[in-house]
């Protein structure tokens, strides 16, 4: 079975360091059948309406995954092939991570100090919108709403009664904890990631994270709260955290 095409579409709305970071992340993966597909946002769209509008664009590859790269996140090497093995051994229409790092730095977003949080959803078979990777059909029966807060993630989640929408099907695991199930044994051209269940391409630290997400004025992920359940705060992750997130 020939391995699928992804396309990796990234919306930018200037912080140009952040976005050099993400196009380094993407070209240092192990995943070969993979395209950036870069969406500048010049106007005032929802964050919905500009998913839709990139999606579409990236007819021009004619991928068969999606994968969300969102330009102010840090993603492991094997982000891509992760996700394409997770997405063809569950049956998922949808496949990202429910607990996830998230960097809060002082210079993007008000704390005393650069600190690594964990968020872990409180709700099951949830995956966050930034880390979502799916089968670009699903996506074409369940174009994103136009608005920004919860446009994919709780969207899919919930779907859509009023337009007659069932729930997006959804497979979640840790990214800082990847499921075994990840590991299927799929061979992917000559950077083979998975064979008999370890990795060949890129041997990862006993701890690492699959995925790293910013904290910052701009975007729209929950913000710290102070005693939040979803949120911990995760002081042994700084130092990983703290190289792996380097404009």
């Amino acid at each position: 079975m020939s391995a699928p095409i992804v396309a990796c579409v990234m919306l930018a709305n200037g912080r140009p360091e952040m976005v050099a970071r993400a196009e380094r992340c993407f070209e240092a993966q192990t995943y070969e059948k993979s395209y950036m597909i870069r969406y500048d946002n010049h106007g005032q769209k929802s964050i919905g309406a500009l998913r839709n509008e990139a999606n579409a664009g990236s007819a021009i590859i004619n991928p068969d995954i999606i994968c969300h790269w969102d330009s102010d996140d840090w993603s492991h090497p094997n982000r891509i092939a992760e996700q394409v093995a997770l997405l063809q051994a569950s049956g998922a229409e949808c496949v990202g991570y429910h607990e996830m790092l998230f960097w809060a730095d002082h210079s993007t977003y008000p704390v005393s100090t650069a600190e690594a949080w964990l968020y872990r959803a409180s709700i099951p078979n949830y995956a966050i919108g930034t880390s979502m990777c799916y089968w670009r059909e699903t996506w074409e029966k369940h174009p994103f709403p136009d608005r920004s807060e919860g446009c994919d993630d709780l969207y899919w989640f919930n779907g859509d009664k009023d337009k007659g929408l069932a729930r997006v099907k959804i497979v979640s695991v840790s990214a800082i904890d990847p499921d075994p199930v990840c590991h299927c044994g799929t061979e992917y051209s000559k950077h083979s990631v998975y064979d008999n269940h370890s990795f060949t391409a890129m041997e990862p630290p006993p701890d690492y994270s699959s995925m790293i997400a910013s904290i910052h004025g701009g975007n729209t992920c929950a913000k710290i709260a102070t005693g939040a359940r979803e949120w911990t705060r995760v002081p042994e992750w700084d130092a990983y955290c703290r190289e792996a997130m380097q404009l």
